[in-house]
């Protein structure tokens, strides 16, 4: 059974198990990978050596499997190559290689593994600028959102600074008038109750005066009597001679 590149098997009491296989004879020493795919995926290599067999343990506890490979070069043109799957707990073996594989032919599939490795790096390349663009131009565009976003922030917060200030400034000269025309106010009050009580001041002392004059002449005719008058507060003081001896 050829098992090249890849097949399904089946596995007593386990089921089928996918299996996939690949030599690459341009490594030194020469490689051989097998990959076994069954409830869990293992994937081993086994290089060109002598005629032992070579034993992997593959699988799962509930069902453990070991995976036995002989890979040597039997001639200088062809490699042989044998591999088979051991299930533990019942002992059988399921075989899915057993055969001789030509070096020329294995050598063009390493050319075409090569080419396709070689024309997939472009691709690869070109995968990672474009994704590095994308990035680029992401960043940009997140930065210069934020960029506007905060100069919006600030000219909207700015604004109603400027127009309290405006209406401030409108305000402050009524309020200064306003403050004016009460101080003026405030002073003609006060200067009319300067003047109202300057008047009855004078208007009190004229009537006692004339009162005091009245009564000096009502009682002692013959004598006369002199009336001095102080200033500033108008006060009134009435002399009167000693009297002489007789």
């Amino acid at each position: 059974m050829e098992c090249l590149p890849r097949c399904d098997i089946p596995l007593p009491e386990i089921g089928a198990a996918r299996v996939s296989t690949n030599f690459n004879v341009c490594a030194q020493p020469p490689e051989l990978s097998i990959r076994v795919i069954h409830e869990v995926r293992s994937v081993s290599t086994f290089l060109a050596g002598d005629r032992s067999i070579d034993s992997r343990k593959i699988g799962t506890e509930h069902w453990p499997l070991k995976l036995n490979v002989q890979f040597y070069e039997s001639s200088p043109e062809e490699y042989y190559a044998k591999a088979c799957i051991l299930t533990e707990r019942t002992g059988q073996i399921t075989c899915f290689m057993n055969s001789t594989y030509n070096k020329e032919a294995l050598l063009d599939e390493c050319d075409s593994t090569r080419l396709g490795v070689s024309s997939s790096l472009p691709l690869l390349l070109l995968t990672g600028i474009m994704i590095v663009l994308f990035l680029a131009v992401g960043v940009a565009v997140v930065f210069l959102a934020h960029h506007l976003f905060m100069r919006l922030s600030r000219a909207s917060r700015s604004h109603p600074k400027f127009h309290k200030q405006s209406q401030c400034a409108a305000l402050l000269p009524a309020i200064h008038t306003q403050k004016f025309s009460v101080e003026e106010d405030r002073l003609t009050v006060i200067e009319e109750e300067k003047e109202e009580s300057t008047c009855s001041v004078i208007e009190s002392d004229g009537k006692v005066f004339s009162f005091i004059t009245n009564d000096t002449t009502r009682t002692t005719p013959s004598e006369s009597v002199q009336t001095v008058a102080t200033t500033p507060f108008s006060l009134m003081r009435t002399f009167q001679p000693s009297p002489q001896p007789v």
